[in-house]
């Protein structure tokens, strides 16, 4: 649903928002009388602005969408059918993409779906630990250290094969399990 962003509201700034509309409409319609009697152009109009809206203080709905220029729901906030909250990220085709939602026991829960990637930064803004799942499938798990060179990982490959790797300064391995053979 569209809503006018030229509606003024309610009482005086509704009858002020009609007093400003008709003073502008009456200087148009005066402006191109005067044009098509002596031939001239007519001057571009002023546009006419009327007062902001005012702001509420509190929006009180069971569901509220989000929606891109398309109508597409890009983002949803409501509650489950027990209460607890919600919040939906949806990409432009209309699929989930992340959920943030209360578990029963009042405990945070975040899911990504399909190659979901989180980062943890550090006060300076740098990211020190980064987990995704790779366009192979692999799950990793990586640190870095504060220039933000990557210094250690964990791994499970689409097969369920687990991997630890420490690296030093330079990138080179001091730790691999399990070990090359």
């Amino acid at each position: 649903m569209h809503h006018n962003r030229y509606q003024i509201g309610k009482g005086k700034a509704s009858l002020l928002g009609r007093l400003v509309a008709a003073v502008g409409v009456a200087a148009m319609l005066g402006a191109l009388s005067s044009a098509c009697t002596s031939g001239a152009a007519a001057p571009s109009p002023t546009p006419v602005t009327s007062p902001t809206p005012p702001v509420e203080e509190t929006v009180r709905t069971k569901r509220l969408e989000v929606v891109d220029d398309s109508g597409i729901t890009r983002v949803l906030i409501t509650t489950l059918a027990d209460g607890r909250p919600s919040l939906t990220f949806v990409d432009q085709k209309g699929k989930d993409r992340a959920w943030l939602f209360l578990g029963q026991d009042g405990a945070p829960n975040l899911v990504l779906i399909d190659n979901p990637r989180t980062a943890f930064l550090d006060g300076k803004g740098e990211i020190r630990s980064a987990q995704y799942i790779d366009q192979g499938g692999s799950v990793i798990l990586s640190f870095m250290d504060t220039s933000g060179k990557l210094r250690g990982k964990i791994s499970v490959g689409p097969d369920g094969s687990p991997q630890v790797q420490l690296l030093d300064e330079n990138g080179a391995p001091v730790f691999l399990a399990p070990g090359t053979s």
